[in-house]
């Protein structure tokens, strides 16, 4: 088990136990999606777009926010083909 796995683990035992709540500024998607109960999605300072996790990452409505999503790992090989398909067709469109 990673260093990672057992800070986390411990965190979340104090959460449960003691009520704490936190305020983490990650890019580890994936961790946020595990650990948080609401998201903050900020570019350049500003907030663009806040909410539960479930609403954020499986619907996120602002396209910084769905770029994110886009450009972090997915531990599924096809998920990461489509996403590459679409950041190309998203590079192509901007070009």
């Amino acid at each position: 088990v990673s260093i990672q796995a057992q800070v986390i683990a411990l965190l979340r035992g104090l959460q449960d136990e003691l009520g704490l709540s936190y305020i983490f500024i990650a890019h580890d998607l994936p961790l946020v999606r595990d650990f948080a109960h609401r998201v903050v999605v900020m570019q350049g300072g500003r907030i663009v777009e806040q909410g539960p996790v479930a609403q954020i990452f499986e619907n996120p409505r602002e396209t910084y926010t769905r770029n994110l999503m886009a450009a972090s790992l997915h531990p599924d090989p096809e998920v990461q083909a489509e996403r590459r398909r679409a950041r190309t067709r998203l590079q192509e469109t901007v070009a």
